[in-house]
């Protein structure tokens, strides 16, 4: 069964000259896009692509040698160890080259969506395939760019829609990183998005899925977690937490959300600290304030096309005369990647504009 393609946009079809393309895939190479003409704007997230291109064709850049450089260098330390001569040498690196160059093209499917070949020398075009249609973590990234770059009042009727709390505050973005790891001494756990309003001490973690499964103490971890910010005064003391999961299931409903509390608060019970990254006497510092987060926690559970629908909707009030043309670039721009992301588990995309 073919694997569905990328949705295309009519170049013409929109008299909005805003409105962000939906990108063809190129006719020669699945893992890029097709720019056709320079009339109108493709997703905001194509710099993030252009970041894939530099680690992919320059590694020299980040390991300070090439990939090639460093299999050479290990084929020839190795040769020397076990006292090959000079053509010995040279047989064993152009049999390398040989493999190196098959296995490239091997790696390079047909469709865009094609399973990715296993246990292969990745073409920079396969790993940009990869990374762009159905990477979790590439998907994280421009979704902290996007969540943080929101107006505070999308931000609001977006998390409105799951979870109560009063009108008005500021709400601060966060990703994932190191910086974020090393400055709280989070090391316990990997959070995906944070949003903290401050005005009304409510943290909200946002954790995003494509296929992966919740993890089996991540509801536990972000309760830990918090406690553990409060207590080393990176947010407010007894501030409130609200976890909302981002995935693509078919039918997300509150009693899958039930479960993974009881899962959690059962962990607490048994004392099933984290094992890395978390002291034993601080775990137990923060068990009391853990068990009373988990217990007045609002979790829940909504998909990629709910929220591509929702913020379709909200782009179609926003003006595009003067600043608040930024604000409809962000969001068209979003759902326009979105909607190429895919899951190779349900086998569908994300997200599917409606017509």
């Amino acid at each position: 069964m073919p694997h569905p393609q990328p949705p295309t946009a009519n170049h013409k079809a929109s008299q909005n000259p805003f409105r962000t393309i939906i990108p063809d895939v190129s006719p020669k190479h699945p893992g890029l896009t097709q720019i056709h003409d320079l009339t109108r704007p493709h997703p905001w997230g194509m710099g993030l692509i252009g970041l894939i291109k530099w680690l992919a064709w320059q590694t020299e850049s980040i390991l300070g040698k090439t990939k090639t450089t460093m299999a050479k260098q290990a084929i020839s330390a190795a040769c020397e160890t076990l006292g090959a001569d000079a053509s010995q040498t040279k047989r064993a690196l152009d049999a390398f080259d040989a493999i190196y160059q098959k296995e490239l093209e091997q790696s390079v499917p047909n469709e865009s969506y094609a399973a990715p070949a296993s246990n292969h020398y990745l073409h920079p075009f396969e790993a940009t395939r990869r990374l762009r249609y159905f990477s979790e973590d590439l998907l994280n990234k421009e979704f902290d760019i996007f969540f943080s770059l929101l107006p505070t009042t999308l931000i609001h009727a977006y998390l409105s829609r799951f979870f109560t709390f009063p009108q008005g505050g500021s709400w601060a973005v966060f990703g994932n990183s190191n910086d974020f790891e090393y400055s709280t001494d989070i090391q316990f756990m990997q959070i995906d998005t944070l949003a903290y309003n401050p005005e009304h001490q409510t943290l909200v973690a946002l954790e995003l899925k494509i296929d992966a499964e919740v993890g089996e103490q991540q509801i536990f971890k972000y309760a830990m977690m918090t406690a553990a910010l409060e207590a080393r005064q990176h947010i407010l003391p007894h501030s409130a937490l609200k976890l909302l999961i981002l995935g693509n299931q078919d039918d997300p409903h509150h009693q899958h959300a039930q479960t993974l509390r009881k899962t959690a608060l059962s962990q607490l019970d048994q004392k099933l600290y984290p094992k890395r990254g978390l002291s034993k006497e601080d775990a137990a510092n923060y068990h009391p304030r853990c068990k009373a987060l988990l217990e007045d926690m609002e979790l829940c559970l909504t998909t990629w096309q709910d929220l591509g629908d929702f913020f379709a909707q909200q782009r179609l009030s926003i003006p595009t005369d003067g600043f608040n043309e930024s604000c409809f670039k962000l969001i068209d721009g979003f759902l326009a990647s979105l909607a190429t992301r895919y899951s190779r588990k349900q086998q569908r995309l994300l997200y599917t504009p409606k017509s």
